[in-house]
């Protein structure tokens, strides 16, 4: 038997609350030059009951919107990448969309948590943030409440 004396300054740590996941339903368009983060939202979306259809550039998302809201069909949200090199990025994007869709719900998508756009997102025309990488219980309750909004001013 060998003893070892306790150390006080040793304490278990209690995990704080884990975010809850928040699932939901609608159609999401998701925009982003990243294969790889593409597909990362497309599993998440799809995981959180939504419908998702993704692009690679502002353009693409500025055509895809243009033709749901024409056949009567518009996304219920809109997830746009700030930053698209040698291409059109959200923030041109969610002007040309608003231009579309007044009450388009977006949401913009970065990685820089610096930029002016990020930190005051109303102020070019978006209804929420959300950082890469994805976490899943955020992007669930951003998206969420989104749809809930949008809905219900229908």
């Amino acid at each position: 038997t060998v003893y070892l004396p306790a150390d006080s300054r040793l304490r278990t740590q209690k995990s704080g609350p884990i975010d809850a996941v928040v699932y939901g339903h609608g159609r999401v368009l998701v925009m982003d030059d990243e294969e790889v983060v593409r597909d990362l939202a497309v599993d998440m979306l799809e995981q959180l009951g939504y419908l998702p259809t993704a692009c690679k550039s502002g353009e693409q998302a500025v055509k895809q919107y243009r033709e749901s809201v024409q056949m009567g069909d518009p996304f219920d949200a809109v997830i746009l990448d700030l930053t698209v090199p040698g291409a059109m990025g959200g923030e041109e994007a969610i002007r040309r969309i608003r231009e579309i869709d007044p009450g388009v719900k977006a949401i913009v998508s970065s990685g820089y948590f610096d930029n002016p756009v990020v930190a005051q997102y109303q102020k070019y025309g978006f209804a929420a943030s959300v950082s890469k990488p994805y976490r899943l219980a955020q992007l669930s309750k951003t998206l969420r409440q989104l749809v809930e909004e949008k809905r219900s001013s229908m």
